[in-house]
């Protein structure tokens, strides 16, 4: 199966050199037909700090929200 995702982003802010930013992950399987197998969603939120060398990912946290 192929998997694909889309995101649903809901909340991003930036205060001097950190960010974070809140959204859904939402994946569902196709099979060779283009039926659908399965599906999943995802609340996740991450944490980046910016460096000299661009910004880097300090946190990330992922809870699935079912099918």
């Amino acid at each position: 199966p192929k998997r694909l995702n889309s995101f649903e982003f809901f909340r991003n802010e930036i205060i001097g050199d950190n960010a974070w930013c809140a959204y859904q992950n939402n994946a569902h399987w196709v099979d060779a037909k283009g039926d659908t197998v399965n599906n999943y969603s995802w609340l996740e939120s991450g944490v980046a700090v910016r460096t000299d060398n661009g910004w880097k990912l300090k946190m990330m946290h992922s809870t699935r929200m079912g099918r």
